[in-house]
């Protein structure tokens, strides 16, 4: 039997092993140096023995006998997880998304894994909720020319997902040229839309670029949602979206953002997405920023734990239909319900480290929701490489020397590894008044304030 790499996963090696991605359903896995090693002579033409053989010569003080075992392990565990496939005969693998990536550079840095790029800042609806505060294009949007090396820098900084936002990126008249350009050097493109104008003339090309569409639908019924989104009709739109594109079979997720007035039709829009055919929804929490900014009440402690309590139960109940998620920035939160001590420990939210963004006029930050800021720049792509942005930028060089031990309260909380102290982007949102300008960055090492766990804390002391 010889073992061959699956096409449809991108391998990007890392100084202590590997990251594996599927660019269909977009999950990524970290393996070790052993695991990374065998994936790598997964060429087509190694049986297990031969690969075993690898193991023993190129690690110290592995004896033929337990490498042969271990390695039959992993190579069952890959076939299972749809890594590898397996042959009766030598095969000559496609040149995979592996050959895109093995090449680039390990750097001591973690690089990240993913990309939130704002292609636009236009956007067909009114959304009272709306962070980006979209609607209009920039003035100094991105030319066609100018996202095709940024994707090219993206690529060569080893980042693997492209999320195509806005705005509403559908609204660019180039969106799917930059699409296929994004999936023909290697990355995995989703998009995230409001579902308006996906339809019968571009359904099929939709499935054919994108690994994952997200809808948005933020309500049960036509007059919730089009009241929440500002435009009639647009409920009809993205019902039928989401509905078209799981009849052709693509993954489609329901993305639902909710405020505390809506939270007793939670289940409601759980059904409704299982109804349309999605096998995903993610329920989220709007934000006071933004044009959210003075219309949508703060998250208390006791709300947040009602709407996390209230996904997970949900979550279980419906776990063989559907699955139910929480949205960012309540996602870390979420891991206080369901933390497995087993699970690797999170000393920080994805900003940076996992995740970048790039807004429309091609300003690099260290995530999305620092988007309104101008502090959080690290560069931008008309000038620098996405790299160097990253690796040498002073805010990011911040954001990853930070560390859930140094913020507020935290550090005495038992479940501080499960969330990572939760979204940096909210704590700034909340605390950054507190202090004067020039140490307006110490507001990112305060306590969440939607953070039930702090409550107790705090409850403690005070007694």
């Amino acid at each position: 039997m010889y073992y061959i790499r699956s096409p449809e996963i991108i391998y990007r090696k890392e100084p202590n092993g590997g990251t594996v991605f599927n660019r269909r359903t977009t999950i990524a896995r970290e393996i070790n140096l052993t695991a990374a090693r065998i994936f790598e002579c997964c060429d087509g033409d190694k049986t297990v023995n031969d690969i075993a053989k690898v193991i023993c010569e190129e690690f110290e003080n592995v004896d033929f006998p337990i490498a042969l075992r271990d390695t039959k392990n992993v190579l069952e565990k890959m076939f299972e997880h749809k890594l590898i496939v397996k042959s009766e005969d030598k095969v000559e693998p496609e040149i995979s998304y592996y050959e895109k990536y093995k090449g680039v550079q390990v750097s001591g840095i973690r690089r990240p894994l993913w990309a939130d790029i704002e292609f636009t800042l236009k956007c067909n609806l009114k959304c009272v909720h709306c962070s980006a505060n979209a609607g209009f294009a920039k003035e100094k949007e991105l030319t066609t020319a100018e996202c095709k090396k940024m994707l090219d820098d993206i690529q060569e900084a080893g980042i693997i997902g492209v999320t195509f936002t806005g705005g509403e990126a559908l609204m660019r008249d180039d969106v799917f040229e930059l699409a296929e350009y994004a999936k023909k050097i290697g990355l995995a493109p989703v998009l995230f839309s409001n579902g308006f104008f996906i339809d019968n003339s571009n359904a099929k090309k939709i499935k054919e670029l994108f690994s994952i569409v997200q809808i948005s639908i933020d309500g049960s019924t036509p007059e919730m949602h089009d009241k929440f989104r500002g435009v009639p009709t647009s409920w009809k739109r993205a019902t039928n979206a989401v509905r078209m594109l799981a009849e052709l079979g693509h993954i489609v997720m329901v993305s639902s953002v909710m405020t505390s007035a809506d939270m007793p039709e939670m289940r409601k829009r759980v059904e409704l997405a299982i109804s349309l055919g999605a096998p995903i929804i993610r329920l989220g929490f709007a934000q006071p920023m933004g044009r959210g900014a003075g219309i949508v009440s703060e998250l208390t402690p006791d709300q947040t734990r009602s709407f996390v309590a209230a996904v997970l139960e949900l979550s279980k109940e419906y776990q063989q239909k559907i699955a139910v998620d929480i949205d960012e920035p309540l996602e870390d939160l979420f891991n206080l319900e369901r933390w497995d001590k087993k699970v690797a420990p999170r000393k920080m939210c994805g900003a940076a480290i996992h995740r970048i963004a790039i807004d429309p006029e091609g300003n690099v930050k260290p995530c999305i929701l620092l988007g309104g800021w101008p502090e959080f720049t690290g560069g931008n792509v008309r000038e620098r490489t996405v790299w160097d942005i990253i690796e040498n930028s002073e805010i990011f060089k911040l954001f990853r020397s930070m560390s859930v031990d140094q913020f507020e309260r935290c550090g005495i909380c038992t479940f501080k590894y499960a969330c990572g102290g939760s979204c940096r982007a909210i704590v700034y949102l909340y605390n950054k008044d507190r202090y004067p300008e020039k140490d307006r960055f110490k507001a990112l090492y305060a306590t969440p304030p939607h953070c039930f766990e702090f409550k107790e804390i705090e409850n403690v002391i005070a007694t």
